[in-house]
Order: C-alpha cells, then sequence, then structure tokens
C-alpha cells in the first residue's frame, strides 16, 4: 500500500489509521484458515455497488430480511460495527473488485474534511464508534451528491474506485512482503500525543510498567512521593497520552517511542482467542466493552483475562501490558 499524493486541497494522508490496519490483518489470518462464505460476499458486493436490500433480495432470489441477516453475519465475521466498514475490509482483502481510476479529477471529487468524513464511517470497529459516526444531512449529504452514492457502504467503495481511499496491498498469506506498517500507515496515537510526559511522570509509568503498585512506585528510590502523588501522576500521564486507561497508556507510550521495551521469550504461547482479548485489553478496552464487541459475556472476558495474567506472569494492567509488548502479542 502507498500514501495518497493529491493535491493541496485534498486528502493527504494514507486513511489506514493502524488500529484498522491491524484489524485487517488480524482478519486476513482467520479468513486464511476459514474463508468468508461467497453468499455473505455477494451481498456487500450489490450493496457497496448501490443497491438496496430490497433491490439485493430479488437479485438472489432471497427475502428482505434474509439479507439483513447475511448483513450481520458477514460483519459478525469481519467482527466489524457498520457495512461501510464490512465493505472496506472486504476491498482491502480483494473479497471485492473495485475499477480504480487514479485520474487527478477523479481523486479530486472531495475535500480534505469530506474524504476525513466519510473515512470515519469506513473504519468503525467496534459498536460504540457507531454513536460517534451518525448520519448528518449537512455533512453527509454533498459527499454522496458528488460521488453518486446512494449509501454509506456505497460511497465508500466509490472513494476506492476514485483513488481517495487506498487499496491495501493484502493476500490471504497476510500482507506482501514489500508492506511496511511504519511507512505506510498513519498512526492515529503519534498525532493523539499533545505533550511529553514530565521526568517524573515517565518514571512512574515506566515503573508501573514493572508491576510495581503505586505504593511500592512512591517508595522507589529517586521517586519519593506519597502514593496520591503517584495515582495523581499517573492519571496526569493517562490524560496527556489520551489513553484511555493505564494499560493504554503504557501501550501508547510505546509505540510513539517514550517507552523502550525489549523483546522477551515466552513459554507458554496464548490462544488465538486469548490473544485478542489481550489486544482489546491492550488497547484500553474495558471488560463490558470488550465483551460487547465480540459478543461475548463479560465472564468469558474475565476468564481469558485471568488466564493471561497466569500465562504472561503479569501482576498489574500495565504490566500485562508490557509482558505482552515484550513477548510481541501486540503490535
Amino acid at each position: 500500500m502507498s500514501d495518497i499524493n493529491l493535491d493541496t486541497n485534498v486528502l493527504k494522508i494514507a486513511p489506514y489509521e493502524r488500529q484498522f490496519f491491524e484489524h485487517v490483518q488480524s482478519v486476513a489470518i482467520d479468513l486464511a484458515a476459514r474463508p468468508l462464505p461467497r453468499d455473505l460476499i455477494e451481498v456487500i458486493d450489490l450493496q457497496s455497488q448501490g443497491q438496496t436490500v430490497l433491490e439485493v433480495a430479488g437479485a438472489l432470489g432471497l427475502s428482505a430480511t434474509a439479507v439483513w441477516m447475511r448483513n450481520q453475519a458477514l460483519m459478525r465475521e469481519c467482527r466489524v460495527s457498520s457495512l461501510e466498514s464490512a465493505t472496506s475490509l472486504c476491498i482491502s482483502l480483494g473479497l471485492i473488485s473495485v475499477r480504480s481510476q487514479t485520474e487527478p479529477t477523479a481523486r479530486a471529487v472531495l475535500q480534505r474534511d469530506e474524504a476525513n468524513a466519510l473515512w470515519r464511517h469506513a473504519r468503525v470497529l467496534q459498536p460504540w464508534q457507531v454513536q460517534d459516526v451518525k448520519y448528518i444531512p449537512e455533512v453527509h449529504e454533498p459527499i454522496f451528491r458528488k460521488l453518486g452514492a446512494t449509501s454509506f457502504a456505497h460511497a465508500t467503495r466509490l472513494a476506492y474506485e476514485k483513488g481517495i481511499f487506498c487499496i491495501n496491498s493484502f493476500s490471504f498469506l497476510g500482507p506482501r512482503a514489500n508492506l511496511s506498517l511504519e511507512d505506510s500507515v498513519l498512526s492515529i496515537h503519534d498525532d493523539r500525543i499533545k505533550s511529553p510526559l514530565s521526568q517524573r511522570q515517565f518514571q512512574v509509568l515506566e515503573l508501573l510498567s514493572y508491576g510495581l503498585t503505586n505504593k511500592e512506585v512512591g517508595e522507589y528510590p529517586g521517586v519519593g512521593l506519597r502514593e496520591e502523588g503517584v495515582v495523581s501522576s499517573r492519571k496526569k500521564t493517562i490524560h496527556r497520552l489520551q489513553a484511555a486507561n493505564i494499560q493504554e497508556a503504557v501501550y501508547l507510550a510505546h509505540k510513539v517511542g517514550l517507552l523502550v521495551i525489549e523483546p522477551q521469550p515466552l513459554e507458554a504461547v496464548p490462544s488465538p482467542s486469548d490473544r485478542y482479548t489481550l489486544e482489546q485489553f491492550c488497547h484500553g478496552l474495558e471488560r463490558q466493552a470488550a465483551a460487547a464487541a465480540r459478543g461475548l459475556s463479560k465472564l468469558t472476558i474475565k476468564s481469558q483475562r485471568d488466564r493471561l495474567y497466569t500465562r504472561l506472569k503479569a501482576d498489574s494492567p500495565a504490566h500485562l501490558t508490557r509482558r505482552a509488548i515484550e513477548a510481541r502479542l501486540v503490535a
């Protein structure tokens, strides 16, 4: 995949944010073992071409309810929460073929803010993100009109065809050898950091990542903080990194190079399901949100996290994230 090179008044970023890129990687690995059913691909292929549910039902000889059920099944298989995101993922994996138009005139259909608004819809992964991308007539009607789209899934496909979004270079064996994540993907985490950590905040974060308690961090030589001071520093660090919690703060600090974590061998490798739960954990998802995203119970997520603490020999959320990064279980 290569960055989009457009004129100054249009989108100039590779639209694949790191989270979506890694999600496509994960789904590609899953589909190598269990291919996506063809009947699900047919449904999203037709809808992304602008056909309504009733039109798709008529074309395939199905009921509208059957089409709706296939849409739900597709989103479950792709682990996404919108049809436009499923469209984007299927195009990235080559499950849907698009006619790419790379002429500058085709790319310049949308302005930067319009392209970004559409991309926010095309990368919806989790149920709670759907609330952040509701249809707003004054924002989305001009986008639909310029693209000639009838739905978000249709608009997403047209954005790929017109070169507004770039098509990822994936095969069912994973990303191709010449695909560089660092070179080709815009990291949302880099953009989210507004100011560097103070020396004290960094010190506290690093000690927490080793599994020390708040009290132990405060008593550590060279720190000299009361437990309340450690809690305050911890909160400020989470805020400055714009993280959801301490485990995501460790993850983000590592991703942007603030916290160097060297690889370490791991004796017991988690199962694929536990590993996915671990990725959600390191990205800051609380138990309820993780359960809702995967259609599992909170008790199941708790059991998986308990196993992860044991297998990775971790003592705290920050420590579990560090151990996951050391074992290269999270990207």
